[in-house]
């Protein structure tokens, strides 16, 4: 496979996209159970601004391979918008460059979210779900496989590791709260908003940011605490309320 990748970086350096693709798909199908053909295909999208088939084939490659590194290495980078998005072909790759990216951002800029341009920027084609528990990983993964251009925020990173590997949105470490951050991201630029962390305080702040300061058309908050559901409804906030809907599907059942 070595050759392949080669060949590969090659042609995508010429911008041969076509010939490329062609090829890969040669090596898929001779190749069923290889994570290699699948990273490459993903570095191709990504090269076609192909950004949801890019996740879905580093993804894929995982999948076959997990212990894959520069399938994750890719993964990582290109979930992230680290940019300049550099790819790996290879584990070498993967070691060169991670010092180049320390040096061009510093340690603690890695996997800082940029604006980026294209079908991301159009408010009609991009939702956003803050929080990704497994609500909010279900929710996301299922708008993905619908082909809807998709956002997960979360504080902490492992949380990403439950999107299903269908998943072929974006993924963004930081706080939902935080508005310089929010304000230099596509987020700003969403059609729809749905706050799904596990903390009302944290639901309700995020959602008036989305709704007043960003103007985000449709804001869904889940809210526990069913003294605070009329205060946000106020608000032309659209809320869910697991202990209300519960109850009333308990009163259906028993004819109340």
């Amino acid at each position: 496979m070595e050759r392949l990748e080669e060949l590969c970086k090659e042609m995508i350096n010429r911008h041969e996209y076509q010939k490329c693709e062609k090829k890969l798909e040669e090596a898929m199908a001779d190749n069923p159970h290889s994570a290699i053909p699948h990273n490459l295909m993903g570095i191709l999208m990504g090269a076609k601004n192909e950004h949801i088939l890019a996740m879905k084939h580093f993804r894929a490659a995982m999948s076959l391979e997990p212990g894959y590194l520069p399938a994750r290495y890719n993964l990582e980078q290109f979930a992230e918008m680290v940019s300049p998005r550099i790819y790996a072909y290879t584990e070498n790759d993967c070691k060169m460059h991670d010092r180049s990216i320390k040096v061009i951002y510093g340690q603690n800029n890695i996997g800082h979210f940029e604006r980026r341009k294209g079908n991301m920027t159009n408010r009609n084609g991009c939702i956003v779900v803050a929080g990704c528990s497994r609500l909010g990983a279900g929710i996301a993964g299922k708008l993905s496989e619908d082909m809807k251009d998709v956002i997960v925020v979360d504080n902490d990173k492992k949380a990403f590791r439950k999107l299903p590997y269908s998943y072929g949105g974006i993924t963004v470490t930081g706080s939902i709260t935080d508005i310089d951050k929010m304000s230099d991201s596509n987020i700003v630029n969403a059609s729809v908003f749905i706050a799904v962390t596990n903390s009302d305080s944290i639901n309700i702040c995020a959602s008036q940011i989305a709704k007043e300061m960003f103007g985000i058309p449709k804001v869904i908050s889940r809210i526990y605490d069913e003294d605070k559901v009329d205060l946000l409804k106020n608000m032309g906030i659209e809320t869910i309320c697991p202990s209300r809907l519960s109850r009333e599907e308990i009163n259906h059942y028993i004819g109340e």
